[in-house]
């Protein structure tokens, strides 16, 4: 249900993660009206994935569904992380909406 990474060791020149946007989620605009907008005025809204840079100690929590990469260290130094995925255990819901995990 939930996904994070830890960064237990990061700097500057660690790799970004980069959280892409889902092909068929249209947040504001459809992907066959995609607007350009000048002087790079990017945002949540136009942008097709967005990066972190992480710091040591920084925790990413996102949810299971969302693609995400990390590309390769570009330099010859180490950066460790602890990823995980979170689950849910018991009754979600009630009545006739009821799941048991």
């Amino acid at each position: 249900m939930i996904s994070g990474v830890y960064y237990i060791e990061s700097d500057e020149t660690s790799s970004p993660i980069i959280f892409n946007k889902p092909y068929f989620f249209t947040n504001l605009f459809h992907e066959t009206i995609k607007p350009t907008f000048k002087n790079k005025n990017n945002n949540q809204y136009n942008l097709d994935y967005y990066g972190f840079k992480p710091k040591t100690g920084d925790l990413y929590l996102f949810p299971s569904w969302l693609e995400h990469t990390v590309p390769p260290q570009e330099i010859d130094k180490e950066r460790w992380s602890l990823a995980f995925n979170c689950f849910a255990r018991g009754k979600l819901g009630s009545g006739t909406k009821q799941l048991q995990l």
